[in-house]
């Protein structure tokens, strides 16, 4: 995992291409004993938009990363399934472009709420 704070890291088909590059180094040291996740560059601002998820313990960053490589692994299978240029640049978008933490509606942001409002004549 690589940490910047320069959002032009953030590029959709850097992580996709240091990975290339990575793995390539990695399989000619031909060592079958460790594990070794995929390269992942993340700016300071992925952090800080997931922190009140991770300070509550709504989400771990390990279960975070894990998602991102699930969710890239469906949008590769997919892009190959359906090569349109949208589906093939979602399938090397970096982190900040494909994790996004969920967000809640204010409770004045939901349907039922401005159906009351309607409903009572208040603008």
């Amino acid at each position: 995992m690589i940490i910047t704070k320069d959002i032009s890291f953030s590029v959709a088909g850097l992580n996709d291409y240091l990975n290339k590059v990575f793995r390539k180094d990695i399989t000619a040291l031909d060592n079958d004993f460790f594990l070794i996740e995929d390269v992942v560059i993340i700016d300071l601002n992925a952090f800080y938009e997931w922190s009140e998820l991770f300070q509550e313990e709504i989400s771990s960053f390990q279960s975070v990363l894990y998602r991102y490589h699930l969710r890239l692994s469906y949008l590769k299978e997919s892009s190959k399934r359906d090569p349109k240029p949208i589906n093939l640049i979602r399938s090397i978008g970096s982190f900040s472009q494909t994790m996004n933490p969920p967000t809640t509606k204010l409770i004045n942001e939901t349907s039922a709420f401005k159906e009351i409002i309607k409903r009572l004549g208040i603008n």
